[in-house]
């Protein structure tokens, strides 16, 4: 086969759009930083690039979930801490005034006390956390505790709140 100079000239010109298109290439990966710029670029590496990106969200989605949990359990046991220690103290009055030594003023004083003690646990009960109510259950636009002339009346339900903390894993917050 004879070697023409238009096949050598057609085979240079071949040679040189190719390097210069992977030229381009290379340049378009190092200035965008990535390997895959379009789908065509590699079909199977864009498909893994978009199942890794779905669960990066799902990691992100799940991370805000178990902060947003953990800040309920937070809640949760401070409230509970500050109503033990309230019902401590009222318990501790309840004790103090029941032998006669006391006269009826510090009995009023002390009722007085309790009424104070009852009206902070029925505040810290109510409490929210954007904007739904911590111990109502399932019924998170309702007050949990309301007083009555009978006492204080739980408007609440037993649900459960669960959090989506993996795929496979739910927990509960919510008392």
């Amino acid at each position: 086969m004879r070697v023409t100079n238009n096949m050598i000239g057609n085979t240079v010109a071949f040679n040189t759009r190719r390097a210069i298109a992977r030229f381009l290439e290379m340049q378009s990966q190092m200035s965008s930083g990535r390997r895959i710029n379009n789908p065509s670029d590699d079909p199977i590496g864009a498909v893994r690039d978009l199942d890794y990106r779905a669960e990066l969200a799902k990691n992100l989605q799940y991370r805000g979930a178990i902060d947003q949990a953990l800040n309920w359990q937070d809640t949760y046991e401070s409230d509970l801490d500050d109503m033990t220690s309230m019902l401590s103290s009222a318990r501790e009055l309840a004790v103090a005034m029941s032998n006669g030594t006391y006269d009826e003023s510090a009995r009023e004083a002390s009722a007085n006390e309790v009424k104070s003690i009852l009206d902070s646990i029925i505040q810290l009960s109510n409490q929210e956390i954007e904007g739904k109510s911590v111990f109502s259950g399932f019924r998170t636009q309702v007050r949990p505790l309301q007083l009555s002339s009978t006492g204080a009346r739980y408007m609440g339900d037993t649900g459960s709140i669960d959090f989506q903390i993996d795929a496979a894993s739910k927990l509960p917050v919510n008392l």
